[in-house]
């Protein structure tokens, strides 16, 4: 049994970079992972990764993931995020 087993973790920015390692961390330990960020397909070779590739990763693992595209509800607002 892991750390987190049993709860839910909701995780934005995850779909690179250091969002994209916590939600995998997360889910390592036994999380249930809600991964939140705009990107639903690469637009940028320069900037790869999407939520579903952070999603089947984790599933691949053995871990339980969501792919939910969301973006900060207003210019400088990081409290809440909103899907599209």
């Amino acid at each position: 049994m892991g750390r987190l087993e049993g709860p839910a973790a909701i995780v934005r920015g995850a779909s690179r970079g250091t969002g994209r390692a916590i939600a995998i961390a997360m889910a390592a330990e036994g999380a249930s992972v809600a991964v939140v960020a705009r990107t639903d397909q690469v637009w940028d070779d320069r900037l790869p990764g999407t939520i579903g590739e952070t999603v089947a990763e984790i599933e691949a693992a053995g871990g339980r993931a969501v792919a939910i595209r969301a973006t900060p509800r207003g210019e400088g607002n990081q409290s809440g995020s909103c899907t599209d």
